[in-house]
């Protein structure tokens, strides 16, 4: 009996000792936390608003006739120790702007690369996913440029002149994409339709009509155009008249026989 205002006072005791210790423990895991993000990456616009980790940032628009080289835009970084990775988002799989880590500064530029953009891209956005090595852990930025199409490509046919050898007398409403295909390639990264016309001082291009007929599906930068006859033909002498594929005006050559 003498003995339990002693045990009580030891739990009391043990009590204190192991708050102390459990208190201690989380000022050591939330000391380490601190100091993780503090040293994780930062990215910072030019006028030090802190860049989100969620969203992509997207820049002002450029044109697509805009020189290799040319700088986009320059960032801060924070705990940045290097650039591990730089991931394009093309159907090419090639890097059209890059990003250099300068001291503190992250310097997204064009490359040499943007000159074939048009040839090779469909979309008006060019997208990168640039991989930061921090001073602790890693982080990721997704970067969007808008392209705006300034219409600096004419369209240009494929495998012309074209030639189609008749037999006289021919037949009206027949369809000649059955004897060759009349194909118009616009790299404009915009275009997605072209106007096929005749020419209209041709005497013989009366009894034609020609029409859009549809984007290559594999391809959508290449046009098929659909050249029918609209009367009988019975023709004694070669003829050759221009067919014309118009965003600007290109024209080519085509010769029936």
């Amino acid at each position: 009996l003498d003995k339990a205002p002693v045990c009580k006072h030891f739990d009391q005791l043990n009590l204190i000792a192991m708050a102390s210790f459990l208190w201690f423990l989380f000022l050591i895991l939330f000391c380490r936390e601190n100091s993780a993000q503090t040293q994780s990456c930062q990215l910072r616009w030019q006028n030090q608003t802190t860049i989100s980790n969620t969203f992509p940032i997207i820049l002002e628009t450029i044109e697509d006739i805009e020189p290799p080289g040319k700088t986009l835009i320059t960032l801060i970084g924070e705990n940045v120790e290097k650039i591990a990775s730089i991931q394009p988002d093309s159907i090419k799989e090639l890097l059209y702007i890059n990003a250099t880590l300068v001291g503190t500064s992250i310097i997204i530029n064009l490359t040499e690369h943007f000159v074939d953009y048009e040839k090779y891209e469909i979309r008006e956005r060019i997208g990168i996913r640039i991989n930061f090595q921090c001073t602790t852990g890693t982080r990721a930025l997704d970067v969007r440029q808008p392209i705006k199409d300034t219409n600096n490509h004419d369209p240009e046919f494929e495998n012309s002149p074209y030639v189609f050898q008749l037999p006289m007398p021919f037949p009206s409403n027949f369809s000649l994409d059955q004897l060759g295909k009349i194909i118009a390639r616009d790299l404009d990264i915009s275009q997605t339709y072209l106007n096929f016309s005749l020419d209209p001082n041709h005497e013989i291009s009366g009894a034609f009509a020609i029409s859009y007929l549809e984007a290559d599906p594999n391809d959508p930068k290449r046009h098929f155009a659909k050249l029918m006859t609209t009367d009988a033909l019975n023709l004694v002498n070669d003829t050759t008249f221009y067919i014309y594929a118009t965003v600007r005006i290109y024209a080519d050559n085509l010769f029936i026989k």
